[in-house]
């Protein structure tokens, strides 16, 4: 579908962070300028690569006046993508990791359902491929949409924790005024997305995937991801407290804060069974875990087993664990 020439100049943000990528870094940039809407801006942010992404990063900038390239130290992925959040101009703006790629109709998509659907949110979903061998992006064809307002939102987001990526979402700019990715700190979208949910009017989710997730060894999420850290204990009480304090429905409210409770039981349960696990991490997240148990039983969101899974973990009857899974 076309959009309208109004639409047409809607400007998006494309944010996209770089460190020590150059052998991918070019594919996923050519995917971008492919797009079939083509008023975007491309922030490129060079955060103190080490190899030549960053004079990558400029070659291509010269090639495309949409590309901005922003070079800074080193700071990880919060503390780039905080950069470009600073200088970019869209009403629109999304996220792009520098090693993966997006649908050629994407923006286009993304943009459409947010105008038609009075959305401030759009969210789609993500293709792993099976391999990292280089693919095509394939134009994405929507199976599904639908939309909901505030609260019914953030509960699909936080009780459902593949939707609360920055990565394939196309959010309104204005969302993000007082609010940043917390330097330092891993889990950056988990700490930080749930509040921006909060603040969208309504979100639209697209049962469609435009955004290509290729997992490699040495990116920033997997490296993420295999550390164990008293950050998500810390992120998951101020998502607990917060929300007690600006959800007035006590229905929602178990709902969100059992999303919230449920992601980080899912992590203490995979520490617990690591031998070189981190044990003030799990020692923490189990005392949060039995602190907050009232929420996920109150929660229609999860289903009994579930719930026992949470009680199994919390109080740490790992046997138990063992035979709920077999």
């Amino acid at each position: 579908m076309l959009l309208s020439k109004v639409e047409n100049h809607v400007l998006i943000s494309v944010i996209v962070p770089v460190y020590n990528v150059e052998d991918y870094l070019e594919k996923c940039i050519d995917s971008i300028l492919a797009q079939t809407y083509s008023y975007f801006e491309l922030i490129l942010v060079d955060d103190g690569s080490k190899d030549g992404s960053g004079k990558l990063c400029d070659l291509l900038a010269t090639k495309d006046s949409r590309i901005i390239c922003i070079h800074k130290e080193n700071g990880g992925l919060s503390s780039a993508r905080n950069a470009a959040l600073d200088i970019c101009k869209g009403e629109y703006i999304t996220c792009v990791d520098s090693d993966d790629m997006i649908s050629p109709n994407a923006l286009e998509l993304m943009l459409e359902y947010a105008k038609k659907c009075e959305s401030d949110i759009v969210v789609t979903r993500y293709f792993i491929p099976f391999s990292n061998n280089i693919l095509i992006p394939e134009t994405a064809v929507v199976k599904e949409a639908r939309t909901l307002v505030q609260l019914e939102a953030t509960q699909e987001i936080v009780c459902k924790s593949t939707r609360w990526e920055a990565c394939g979402s196309l959010f309104k700019r204005s969302l993000w005024e007082s609010i940043r990715f917390p330097n330092g700190k891993i889990y950056e979208d988990f700490a930080t997305t749930p509040y921006v949910f909060a603040k969208a009017r309504r979100t639209t989710f697209i049962d469609t995937a435009v955004y290509y997730y290729f997992q490699r060894s040495g990116s920033i999420m997997r490296k993420s991801e295999s550390k164990v850290s008293l950050d998500l204990c810390t992120i998951a009480q101020e998502l607990v407290s917060y929300f007690k304090m600006t959800v007035t429905d006590g229905g929602a409210l178990a709902n969100i804060c059992s999303g919230v409770l449920m992601e980080l039981c899912s992590r203490t349960d995979l520490a617990a069974k690591n031998i070189n696990n981190n044990r003030e991490f799990v020692s923490v997240a189990r005392k949060i875990l039995r602190t907050n148990v009232r929420y996920v039983l109150k929660s229609n969101y999860y289903n009994l087993k579930q719930k026992i899974y949470y009680l199994m973990e919390s109080f740490c009857f790992h046997w138990l664990i063992y035979c709920i899974h077999k």
